[in-house]
């Protein structure tokens, strides 16, 4: 069986995609949303995959699962309606969109600090820029009778998504000093992806020859 993500045209226009600007400001945007996918997928494979290959990611996968538990326990505190949609699918949706957006900030502190912050932005630190970059991926200006906001399926309204995947970021609390136990730092927070250590990784290569 092979999986793969296919990013469609649709995607690659704006603000998703801008031709031609830096890489620290697509990844927020595009970038979180192939770690999304990345996520679901390994979600759905770890439910297919032969024996000897749980075996191996069976570290992977149980931090997977504890994670899972915990974007449910936050869902059900949220109180929002999916429009027909199953509890397991909307958790699912909710925990990849806080795991992809990890996965684009991981890339991101690998780049380095970007060189000039954009022109009347100069006071934002570039973690902050960041946070603000992912944020305007779910810009929307949506009338209260709208047809979207009617049949959303298993996604949030857009404040909502930013708001669910940020209060979930540590360094974002960290970066804007949010207060312990605000709205946006609440204690509870899921960490889809852990760092591995480096016996771990070891062990991982070692189970790949």
């Amino acid at each position: 069986m092979v999986h793969s993500i296919v990013i469609t045209q649709g995607f690659l226009a704006p603000p998703l995609y801008v031709h031609g600007t830096p890489m620290f400001l697509q990844l927020p945007k595009l970038g979180g949303l192939v770690g999304k996918e990345f996520t679901k997928g390994i979600v759905h494979v770890s439910e297919t995959m032969f024996a000897s290959l749980v075996q191996v990611f069976s570290k992977i996968l149980t931090h997977i699962r504890q994670q899972m538990s915990c974007a449910d326990a936050n869902y059900q505190t949220k109180n929002v309606s999916y429009d027909g949609v199953g509890h397991t699918a909307a958790v699912l949706n909710d925990f990849a969109d806080i795991a992809g957006f990890n996965l684009a900030y991981a890339a991101f502190k690998k780049l380095g600090d970007p060189p000039l912050s954009p022109m009347g932005l100069e006071y934002l630190s570039a973690d902050q820029f960041f946070f603000l970059s992912f944020a305007q991926t779910w810009c929307e200006d949506l009338k209260t009778n709208s047809g979207l906001m009617l049949n959303r399926g298993p996604y949030k309204s857009g404040m909502d998504r930013v708001n669910q995947v940020l209060q979930n970021s540590k360094e974002f609390s960290d970066s804007w000093q949010c207060p312990k136990d605000s709205f946006m730092n609440p204690s509870m927070k899921c960490f889809p992806w852990k760092t591995v250590s480096s016996a771990e990784q070891e062990e991982f290569n070692q189970n790949q020859m």
